[in-house]
């Protein structure tokens, strides 16, 4: 590998703490400019109250917890795309 190769291989991010920071901030803006993000956070958590009221086993919280961040996944990839 010749010394000008090394140049395409940096990376974008400089630290794993900014890779973190960027989630978290990409996380607040779907938050605070998607209507939907909102609905789904609201709905969330009645979803984990009413676990906790219902005494729900862990499979079942394993299905909730499953269920919950595939949701939340596609609404920022959804946001992220528009």
């Amino acid at each position: 590998m010749a010394s000008t190769d090394k140049e395409f291989i940096k990376p974008k991010n400089r630290s794993v703490l900014t890779s973190f920071k960027n989630a978290y901030f990409g996380i607040r803006y779907t938050f605070k400019n998607e209507r939907t993000f909102k609905i789904h956070t609201v709905v969330t958590l009645f979803v984990v109250t009413a676990g906790f009221v219902l005494n729900i086993n862990k499979s079942e919280w394993l299905a909730v917890i499953l269920c919950v961040g595939l949701v939340m996944a596609a609404e920022l990839f959804n946001t992220a795309t528009e």
